[in-house]
Order: C-alpha cells, then structure tokens, then sequence
C-alpha cells in the first residue's frame, strides 16, 4: 500500500525518510546473517522465519508491525550491478517488508505481489542488507514466511513441463462427467500472465490434459477447495493462447471454453494468497466437464453479458490486476467496523462504464481496493471521505457494476443490500482531473453510512 508521501517512489519501491524513532539496524539479527554474490545458486536463496512483531514501523511512510529490536535477516551482497536484486515475501499472511539499504536508506513496500510484500532493486550495491519482515496488522499470532533473494525477477512459466500432479488424456463423451481430481494449489511464482492474478507453480503446469475432440461440445474446466480457500485458475489452450478466471462462483474460479480445440491443455490451479515453504498448501478438486460448469468464458475483452442492464461499458477496466492499496478478506461481523483503506484518489483515464453516478478518472490498469466478502451479510457499505471531490466505482461479485458520485456533499457511497458472497473491487475515483492524486480514505462496513 504505497501513499503519495514527499518520498521517491520507484519501481512500486518507497524510499522513505527517516523517523525519530529507527528500528536497530545494528543489532543481531534473528535469523542470522546470509552471504551472496552475483550469479549466486541457487536462484532464489530462501530463508524460513516469522513474520511480524510487537512495534508499528516507525519510519515515515511506511506500515505494518516489525520487531525494532532487531533486524529479521542481514544480507552481505557482493553484486557488480549487472543484475537486479528482488527481495521479497511468501506467507499466507499480508506483509510488508523494510530494508535499511547499504547507503543508510530505508526502503518499504505492502502489496507488490498481491498481498505479498518486496523490493526490486534495479542497481544493487554491494554491502549489507537488514531487513524486517513484518505483518500488514497487529492482530496476527506468529505467522509462517519465508524470504527469498532472487537476480530473475521476471516470472518465467514453464507450460510445455510435464505436469506436477495429474496427467490425463481424455476423448469427447468421457465418462464418468464430471471427471474430479484432488490437486495441491497455488505456489510461489506470482501470475505473469497479463490480466490474471494469484499464485501458481511455474515450474510445471499442475495439470495436463490430451483432449481429443471434434469441438462439438464445450469444456467446463472448474475448481472447488476442500476447505476455506479463494482459488485461482489459468489455463494454456493447444494454440498457445492463454485464458483464466477467479470467482466465476462465489470464491470458485472456472472457464468453459465453447468450441475446444483438440489438443494439449495445461492447467494450473492457484491460490489468491501465498504460503511460506513451511505451510501446508490449501487442498482443491479439479473438475472437467462437457455438460455444466461455471459459465466464464476466460476473456478480457467482452463484459458486455457482466454488466447490469443499468450499466454498460467499462470493457477496458482490469478486473484481474493487483489492488494498489491490497485486499480485505472481511467475514459478517467483522471488527472493526468500519475497515479503513488511505487511498490517493483518481487516475489518468476517464470513467468508461456508462451508468448512474459513474463520473470522473479512475486508473483502469488496477483496481484500487479489492475486498472478499464472505456468506450471510445483510448489509455491505462502501464510502469516502476526501478533501476533494471523489467518485466511486465497484464491480460486485456478479459482474455488475455500481456506482456514486455526492451521495455525502462531494463524497460518494455505496449501501449493498443483502450482499454476495464473494469478490468486491472499488475503484475511487476523482470528479476531475484536477482532484486526482488527493488523499481519500475508503471505509467499508456493515452500517449504512451516516449523511451530514
């Protein structure tokens, strides 16, 4: 979650102030000292500890809850800065990451990866890292990461391996319909597939299936967790053109593909939040089917059978982008109430869904916010508070659009009755090109939100 502070942003990298009140970057650290050179093997080098601490972070512009006393893990890197330097976090938990870089510089992040926390650093110098893995909220016990130092930080997914899991070889007219099996989900590679999100192994597809058809029937391709899991999925067609989905019911993701093609399909069944190597990775079944499924079709391109009757357009929005400002996973009866998002309000492009209340400039690449919400609410609210004139746009699980503009003088809100389980992503908006780039804060909660 990076704010518009007087610092230098790059690389969706805070280089942040300094504050009264530093973490001990001299003290030993926790989990020891580790030592790399350019080149280094294996690639990544990882490191297991836990997450978090007693201490708000107190340098300026940055967030989260370390450990002060001292540093999680010291790096000694000896780099002739021909390579870059990415730093980042793998836990099922939402993190963030500090380091205090070798010139004395302190650099944060929350988010780069989902809700999972890094640093890429284009140049590295050679010297000594400290470096705190923290937790996004104070009200988590202990939580499992793990810490990994890679030079490749472009994802690389390896779709022609042999599967991990399950290879399969299935001819039109299969039976028993559906075909179900267990698979393990998610892994340590964030999505690179444009327009896709959530976590997967790039190492190999999870799933392989040889499927010999005349494209008579279509292919339901859907998953379903064993447990509390918000699943991912991305599938490789035989033409090498890639589709996936999340939340095609509920917190389900599935693809029906209408005229499949024969050929070699690889599927990977992904995890909307990460695991430390010391996690048990969350357990699914995987279905195929050529009579009924979940009915999303996998494109990007056409959300014209999405939208309510009301509304239309926003065919350029990104859906599947990381949230700027990350994600809640809220619960009915969640505290507190109302969750609180400190957002930087507007965007470079125009709002294009067409519809009542949908005013101003939003950023189409991301949503700003995306909130899960789980079963039985009887009410969802989302509203701001800003010093200029806001707007706000949110998709609903359903595909449906809503939007406000003024619902609170120049604030904007939005009440939900009876809400959906399911995905929620809020974009806020600004009135005018002019306002884009104020502060706002987001709040969602169960009340409806008081006017005046």
């Amino acid at each position: 979650m990076l704010r518009n502070l007087t610092s230098l942003v790059l690389m969706g990298l805070l280089i942040a102030p300094v504050a009264t009140a530093q973490p001990d970057w001299e003290a030993e650290p926790t989990y020891g000292t580790t030592s790399l050179e350019t080149g280094f093997t294996p690639d990544p080098a990882a490191i297991d500890l836990v997450a978090g601490g007693p201490d708000e972070n107190s340098i300026e512009g940055c967030n989260g809850y370390i450990n002060n006393a001292a540093p999680d893990v010291d790096l000694n890197f000896e780099t002739d800065g021909s390579l870059p330097l990415k730093i980042y976090v793998r836990s099922s938990t939402d993190t963030v990451i500090l380091v205090n870089l070798p010139g004395g510089e302190w650099v944060c992040n929350d988010d780069y990866d989902g809700t999972s926390a890094a640093v890429l650093l284009d140049d590295p110098m050679s010297g000594n890292y400290n470096i705190w893995v923290g937790t996004f909220s104070s009200d988590v016990e202990e939580p499992a990461a793990t810490l990994y130092f890679t030079e490749l930080p472009d994802v690389e997914l390896h779709s022609g391996a042999e599967a991990s899991q399950h290879s399969l070889s299935f001819k039109s007219g299969f039976e028993p319909d559906p075909a179900s099996y267990d698979v393990s989900v998610g892994g340590t590679a964030y999505n690179p597939i444009d327009g896709c999100n959530g976590f997967v192994n790039a190492d190999a597809p999870d799933v392989t299936i040889e499927f010999d058809t005349d494209g008579g029937l279509p292919l339901y391709i859907y998953a379903h967790p064993d447990e509390d899991e918000d699943l991912t999925m991305l599938v490789e067609l035989p033409d090498g053109e890639f589709v996936c989905n999340d939340d095609a019911d509920g917190l389900d993701p599935g693809l029906v593909i209408d005229e499949p093609e024969a050929g070699r399909y690889a599927v990977w069944v992904g995890s909307f939040r990460a695991y430390a190597r010391t996690e048990s990775r969350g357990q699914a079944t995987l279905s195929l089917s050529e009579v009924d499924g979940p009915t999303a079709d996998g494109g990007f391109d056409d959300f014209d059978d999405m939208v309510d009757m009301d509304y239309s357009g926003g065919e350029n929005i990104s859906l599947f982008s990381a949230p700027t400002y990350g994600s809640l996973h809220l619960d009915p009866g969640f505290l507190p109430d109302p969750e609180t998002v400190s957002v930087d309000i507007g965007g470079g492009d125009a709002m294009s869904v067409n519809g009542p209340g949908c005013k101003g400039v939003i950023n189409s690449a991301a949503p700003d916010v995306n909130v899960v919400y789980g079963e039985g609410g009887d009410l969802l609210s989302f509203y701001v508070e800003s010093s200029a004139d806001a707007t706000l746009l949110v998709s609903l699980p359903n595909g449906d659009w809503l939007c406000n503009d003024d619902f609170d003088g120049t604030n904007p809100g939005i009440v939900i009755s009876d809400p959906e389980e399911g995905l929620y992503n809020v974009w806020v908006g600004a009135f005018s090109e002019d306002g884009s780039g104020s502060g706002g804060t987001l709040y969602v909660s169960e009340s409806e939100p008081a006017e005046g």
